[in-house]
Order: C-alpha cells, then structure tokens, then sequence
C-alpha cells in the first residue's frame, strides 16, 4: 500500500516524537538508579562528649572524618570512643582551629590512629602553640594541608566542603574557623566551629540561604551568645542543633537566649552535656536520631 508524501511526513514525525520520549524517559531511569545506587550506604553523624570542648565524627562504608579532637584532659576518653565506633584509621582530620579545647587532643590522635591528612585553616593565626601536633603529623606520616573556602572533598558519597576562612583573615581566630558543610543525598549538615557572629555574616553574605539550609546545625561556640545569630539560624533552619559543652561549665554554655533561638525555629536540641555522645544518621532523604 502506497503513503502519501503528506502521511510520510507525519508518520516520520510520530516516530521520532516516541524515540525521543522513550529515550528521555531512559535518561531519567538511569538518573534515578543513579540517585538510587549512590544512596545504598548511610552516613552517621556522632558527636562525642569530651567535656568542654568539640570532637566530631563522619563515617560511612568508605571510610572516617574527624572535626575536631577536644581538649587534652579528653583524649583518652576520646580515643576509646572512636574505637568503639571501629576507627583504625582515618582519612580525613580537620582542626577548625587551634584553641586547646578543638586541637588539644590532636597528637594523641595522630598517635594512635592512621591518619591520611590534618586539614588546618589556612587564613587566621594559631593563637595556641600546636607545634607538638606538627610534629606527630611529621612523625605519623600525616600529609599538612592549609584550606579556606571553595576547597571540597568526598568521603564515599558524602561531600565535605570548606565554606569558611575566606582567603584574607580577620584577625581574630573564632572569626577564621573553619567553617564545613557536609552534605549526603538531600541532607546536609553544618559545622560552625567557634565561629561568631561576624564569621556568620560573612557567610550570609556569601552563600544563598537555600544553599545553608541543613538538617543538622553543630551550634558554634559550644552555644555561647558570641555565636548562632538569628538572621542564620532564619537561614539553616536546622531539624537537629547539637551544642558541645562540659557539664555545669564555668562559661554558661550553653547561653539561654541561644537556646530560645533554637527553639524558634524549630530545632530539636541535643547537647553532649545532657545527652552523653550523639549519633544521628542519614540515609541520603532523611536524617534520624539513633
């Protein structure tokens, strides 16, 4: 049966309609596998209780990150916790700055464990003499790298990026700490180091609010009102707010109108002086409390 030049036309035109909707629906499939397959491990959160100070970890099926290593009274309360947690060696170790109570643990640390890399914030000065863990670094094999803001990495499927120190330093080193945002799927996760409010400012001014929004805010300064201004905490919204203080502290950690801030926006609070250590875990959609 003969077609006409005019039905040609057409049926070409159909045939080619389907092969493209066919084909972006394949595209989609295999975006969505994908996604899929790039979520079958979760990422878990803990923030230890080290007293007074900070000490975090990231960990997943590839490997451990450390965000800081509290203060030296707590390293071995912290050496045991991460052994509890299966921590032979880690990949990556960011100080967010150099105050005894985020670094003052660190050589110990670098020590015991088999530590690829020590993350240092590049812009600030070192108010603390941290010396002892340049030389554990040395002495360990650790690699020393200086990073600011754009610098990114990965651990398994989780990213980890640098959103703070900028390039020129303000000359106070709260206000240069190391600022992360570690981000898993459609969750993400803040860590404000001691960074203040005018640290935060800068932030706001840099990135987009969408951008700082997080499910899980590590609460700069242990809570102290020097921190967690209101126009961020408008902008991360944070499900979790885990604050990192010692027990009755002698600086009023966490401070109260801190709190009410949290709370404002609709935080769940878990501080490590309450609560002990605190592990939240996400699975690439959504994080829950452990």
């Amino acid at each position: 049966m003969l077609i006409s030049p005019k039905k040609a036309v057409k049926l070409t035109a159909l045939v080619l309609l389907c092969s493209i909707i066919i084909t972006g629906l394949s595209l989609l499939y295999l975006n969505f596998r994908s996604r899929s397959e790039n979520r079958t491990e979760t990422v878990r959160f803990v923030f230890f209780d080290v007293g007074q100070g900070d000490a975090s970890l990231i960990e997943n099926g590839s490997g451990f990150c450390l965000i800081d290593c509290g203060p030296e009274a707590s390293e071995e309360r912290l050496c045991t916790a991460l052994s509890a947690h299966g921590v032979t060696e880690i990949s990556l170790l960011f100080l967010t700055h150099t105050d005894s109570d985020h670094s003052g643990g660190a050589d110990r640390i670098l020590r015991k464990f088999k530590v690829s890399t020590l993350y240092l914030p590049a812009a600030g000065s070192e108010s603390t003499d941290i010396s002892d863990i340049k030389r554990a670094a040395r002495e360990s094999g650790t690699d020393i790298r200086y990073v600011c803001a754009g610098d990114y990495f990965t651990l398994g499927n989780a990213e980890i990026s640098v959103l703070s120190p900028f390039s020129v330093p303000s000359g106070d080193e709260n206000s240069d700490s190391l600022i992360l945002r570690v981000s898993y799927g459609t969750t993400s996760a803040l860590y404000m180091g001691d960074a203040d409010t005018a640290a935060e400012k800068r932030l706001l001014e840099q990135y987009s609010a969408s951008f700082l929004l997080c499910d899980i805010l590590k609460v700069g300064h242990h809570g102290s009102d020097t921190s967690s201004s209101e126009s961020l905490l408008e902008a991360a919204k944070p499900r979790f707010a885990v604050i990192s203080c010692g027990l009755a502290n002698s600086y009023g950690h966490p401070h109260p109108l801190i709190l009410h801030r949290l709370r404002s926006v609709g935080a769940e609070i878990l501080s490590t002086d309450l609560y002990g250590e605190t592990v939240l875990e996400s699975d690439g959609l959504n994080v829950t409390k452990k």
